[in-house]
């Protein structure tokens, strides 16, 4: 088992490594693609340490999700090569102009009266058009505990509404805590970054995912610096799954 569990890391690296030299990534897309690994390569070592049938199933729904993200995140470019020296990144257009855009405005404590003493996400619209049944995700975390968002449903948010606060709580089998301690739960444990999906619609049906991204760093407010990249999406995500829908 150890043995195949280093050949497994091996061709992560490789992997990894042949995938920037040989693509000329740019900046956003190659930041999803080394904090995907790093989280593909905790999974992969508590996939081979667990011997709980249900624990292994989540570790292989996270890898794969990961491995979704990455392949979702590099959809909007198309690689060209106009001679082997050479290669240039041309993007697709997939997005129609005008859309609902869902962005992360903080991770941080609520500022209404029903959210004092509470910390969890506000988001705001950023697009032209009105977003339809928001949704943020669960997810699941290391040590069977959960990323668990209440209220976690808007109807409907214009860019003229301001923010959406959706409080965070960190779930576990024996107990929970407050989203206030999730920077200090991914320190513990060596995660350097999560990824919450938020699905939503149009007037025209037409579904788009935000994938919001958490990224560890000591430096930043909270110790958490807030990323996200948009898509198009088929179907959205049912409460709980981990694995995204099909484009």
């Amino acid at each position: 088992m150890v043995a195949e569990e280093q050949k497994i890391f091996e061709k992560v690296e490789e992997a990894s490594d042949t995938f920037e030299r040989d693509y000329d990534l740019p900046s956003d897309l190659a930041r999803v693609a080394r904090d995907e690994l790093a989280n593909i390569n905790i999974s992969i070592n508590r996939l081979t340490s667990e011997h709980d049938l249900d624990a292994m199933k989540i570790e292989a729904e996270q890898i794969q999700d990961s491995c979704n993200r990455v392949r979702d995140s590099a959809k909007s470019y198309t690689y060209s090569k106009g001679d082997a020296a050479e290669a240039r990144l041309i993007e697709k257009l997939e997005l129609p102009a005008a859309r609902p855009i869902i962005v992360p405005k903080r991770y941080g404590g609520g500022t209404t009266k029903d959210d004092f003493g509470y910390t969890g996400f506000g988001v705001l619209n950023d697009g032209e058009q009105p977003g339809y049944d928001l949704t943020i995700h669960n997810i699941q975390l290391e040590d069977g505990t959960k990323l668990v968002f209440h209220r976690g449903h808007t109807e409907r948010l214009t860019k003229t509404d301001g923010e959406a606060f959706y409080p965070a709580f960190l779930e576990a089998k024996l107990g929970g805590t407050f989203g206030s301690g999730l920077f200090d739960f991914m320190r513990e444990r060596g995660i350097p970054s999560i990824t919450v999906p938020i699905t939503y619609r149009d007037s025209n049906n037409n579904w788009f995912q935000t994938d919001v991204t958490l990224e560890r760093e000591g430096q930043k407010s909270g110790g958490l610096r807030l990323g996200w990249t948009q898509k198009r999406t088929s179907c959205p995500l049912r409460s709980g799954q981990l694995i995204c829908c099909q484009l």
